[in-house]
């Protein structure tokens, strides 16, 4: 399918590119694995001259192997073999870092929406996960960071907020509508949601996104999200942008 702006023009990749856009992992080690072997099996049947693979960030937490997945983005080259990886900052990799250095502001909203997973995939047990101490927390909080590798961290601090290329921007949740590019902030980039999601006119770019969980890629005239929430519905989504036409490859947990 193609899309096109307000006024009938088809947004494009540049020539001789092709953009893979995969949406939020959460921890599902087996999900990226097959994905990536679903990109191998399209770039083999139609191959490019330049592909992009872009991770629009929540590579972990909810799902059972955070660390291994964090393990495989750090051995993942930037670029290798005419395949550049771009890997977007989520909303979950900045509360990852913050409960490492101040649990006290970060651990009960953090461990409430999947940190716990994160925690005891790199071996830290978490006690009376309904009910934790200020005490348990700050001991969690150090047992995790002597845990995690110090390029597991370095990997979250630098990500990319954002990626342009032609006519599209990729970002982990949304920008600031009537915000000119340069000036969004952080905090939109990585968390905003209805100011976004509700707004129906054009912006400077097509903006793809993940954040939001919705069953099916949400296809907008000025937008499209692919979280298709792997952890919750069983669908991890790959946006495939070449010239001025999209198409989607998923791979299904009952697959």
């Amino acid at each position: 399918m193609s899309l096109t702006s307000v006024d009938n023009k088809l947004y494009h990749i540049p020539k001789n590119t092709r953009v893979y856009a995969i949406g939020d992992i959460h921890g599902h080690y087996d999900a990226l694995a097959r994905m990536h072997i679903a990109i191998d099996k399209h770039l083999n049947k139609s191959p490019i001259e330049k592909a992009i693979i872009v991770y629009l960030g929540d590579y972990i937490d909810r799902g059972p192997e955070s660390a291994k997945v964090l393990a495989r983005m750090c051995e993942m080259p930037e670029e290798e073999e005419g395949i550049e990886r771009v890997f977007i900052k989520g909303n979950h990799e900045l509360a990852f870092l913050g409960f490492m250095k101040d649990p006290k502001s970060y651990g009960k909203n953090w461990m409430k929406y999947g940190g716990v997973q994160t925690i005891e995939s790199y071996g830290v047990t978490v006690p009376n996960k309904e009910v934790l101490l200020p005490a348990e927390i700050e001991k969690i909080a150090q047992e995790l960071s002597a845990a995690v590798p110090e390029h597991h961290k370095e990997f979250c601090i630098n990500t990319r907020l954002k990626f342009l290329c032609g006519d599209y921007l990729f970002v982990h949740a949304g920008i600031r509508p009537k915000v000119d590019l340069s000036e969004q902030t952080p905090q939109d980039l990585v968390f905003i949601r209805h100011e976004f999601l509700e707004y129906d006119k054009p912006h400077d770019k097509f903006v793809v996104h993940g954040h939001t969980i919705t069953e099916d890629p949400d296809i907008r005239n000025n937008r499209i999200g692919l979280d298709t929430g792997y952890w919750k519905h069983g669908v991890l989504t790959a946006g495939v942008f070449e010239g001025s036409t999209i198409d989607f490859l998923q791979v299904k947990r009952d697959a």
